[in-house]
């Protein structure tokens, strides 16, 4: 119980725990032909069936439960042969023998049906020809056992079953070794109380509750007393989500009015009623001015490259063609996060590594590097952030062992994810020699404070990417020259 109400991930695992409980209860009681095994087993299955949306299959569970519960008053000749193993086949008088009667179906008539010989391979499937191939069956067997007995030959099995082969408990050994390393990195039973994906470091949004499956699967259940068995509809709604089935959440879902037709109507008012038009003029014709927001509550998207071709032509005789050789360079962190690849199989360790190889490579150890800060509330631009993020992709919680799994943009995405990954990229470009500043926020001002602060030392060359950096740039060198 404490596990339960600490951590929503430890909730879920015991909650598999009980359900593989559940599948093994099932297989158990067809293998020992235990009756009332096999009826609790299948009851335990009902929530799981409802919570995971698999209706077909709890409606029919649910209507056989209820049947075989009344076997003792409709039929208790039967009851009595089901309760001493009847309701399993055997081939043999082993206890673990037992087999239900679809699986010995699919497994004895349905293969002989399919395989050389059957019906499908050119036999024909009419009512007439399946009776005729069905009633023979028993003639076949007594005919194959015959010509074993002729031929001095026999088809036997083993006692031994092939669970207990020393090459299957060799295998079975390394399989529960390799799942118990794993889980000792990937622990599910940590104080973090998110529901998380234990492989991946993927977390759930806060819809997700597949980790409440009985009670959700107890309230569909609910539903249908008293109902209709077979005529009984289930919502889509009612089933537990999982992580994988939670979509993207939209940032701006208002609607914009169209400024144009609201306004060909006031006139309309305006010259039919006694509605004047300098009045309705003083009033906002959209829920907001769309000259300056493209949804409610975002911005603009400014056109930067615009006023970075205006700079160029404005500064034409200053632009070199070529970067001379300098002693320092300073680096937008955030641009440099876009520059290196990922590749698949990759740590998050290592790739923190690639980025200061990636950086002592192209620009030597004498570099600063200046990043973004995501851990204080919101930044100055936060508004382009919205923007940027119209689809809210999950948090991840990761280590340097932690394998990456998705694409780079949406990992990126999540504030919470780059800060991290920002932190143990710093600690690489440390060791390899690197200034590494990480800014409280935006960190543009702070990489041309960086750039205009060496060049008064050294021969500084900034790269970047963002037009602010160009504009603030010209800003500091013009006040500090003055």
């Amino acid at each position: 119980m404490e596990l339960r109400a600490r951590s929503k991930t430890s909730q879920l695992w015991l909650n598999y725990q009980k359900m593989v409980e559940f599948a093994r209860s099932l297989i158990r009681a067809d293998r020992m032909g235990c009756w009332l095994m096999h009826l609790r087993a299948v009851s335990d299955c009902l929530p799981i069936f409802a919570a995971a949306g698999h209706y077909n299959y709890l409606k029919s569970a649910h209507f056989y439960v209820q049947e075989m519960d009344q076997l003792d008053t409709k039929h208790p000749d039967v009851l009595k042969k089901i309760e001493r193993g009847f309701h399993v086949i055997r081939r043999s008088n082993q206890l673990w023998a037992g087999l239900s009667s679809d699986f010995v179906i699919e497994t004895t008539l349905m293969r002989s049906l399919k395989t050389t010989g059957g019906m499908t391979h050119g036999g024909g499937m009419s009512e007439e020809q399946r009776a005729l191939w069905t009633m023979s069956r028993p003639v076949t067997s007594e005919y194959n056992i015959a010509m074993q007995e002729f031929t001095n030959l026999s088809y036997t099995t083993s006692e031994q079953h092939k669970d207990l082969t020393e090459a299957r408990m060799k295998r079975d050994n390394a399989d529960v070794e390799e799942i118990s390393s794993k889980l000792v990195v990937w622990s599910p039973f940590s104080p973090d109380p998110s529901l998380r994906n234990i492989a991946t470091g993927v977390v759930a949004e806060e819809g997700v509750n597949v980790h409440e499956y009985e009670s959700i699967g107890h309230k569909i259940m609910h539903k249908m007393i008293g109902q209709p068995a077979f005529t009984f509809t289930f919502k889509r709604k009612d089933k537990a989500i999982t992580l994988g089935q939670t979509s993207a959440i939209r940032v701006a879902p208002d609607r914009t009015i169209d400024s144009a037709l609201l306004f060909q109507r006031f006139l309309v008012v305006s010259q039919t009623g006694e509605l004047a038009l300098e009045e309705v003029m003083h009033y906002e014709l959209s829920p907001f001015p769309p000259a300056l927001f493209e949804a409610r509550d975002i911005f603009r998207k400014a056109d930067k490259p615009q006023l970075a071709h205006a700079i160029c032509d404005h500064a034409s005789d200053a632009i070199l063609q070529s970067v001379p050789e300098t002693e320092c360079h300073v680096l937008d962190g955030g641009s440099l996060l876009h520059q290196v690849p990922w590749k698949r199989g990759q740590n998050y360790g290592e790739i923190a590594q690639s980025y200061a190889d990636f950086t002592v490579r192209h620009y030597g150890s004498a570099t600063t590097v200046v990043f973004d800060g995501y851990e204080e509330g919101p930044p100055i631009k936060d508004n382009t952030h919205q923007r940027r993020g119209h689809n809210s992709h999950p948090i991840v919680h990761f280590t340097a062992d932690t394998e990456v799994s998705g694409k780079k943009e949406e990992f990126l995405s999540r504030d919470v994810n780059k800060q991290t990954l920002i932190k143990m990229i710093i600690a690489e470009l440390r060791r390899s020699g690197c200034d590494v500043v990480n800014a409280p926020g935006d960190a543009d001002v702070d990489i041309v404070k960086a750039a205009v602060r060496a060049s008064l030392v050294h021969t500084i060359t900034l790269i970047g990417e963002d037009t602010d950096l160009l504009v603030l740039l010209l800003y500091y060198a013009q006040r500090d020259n003055d």
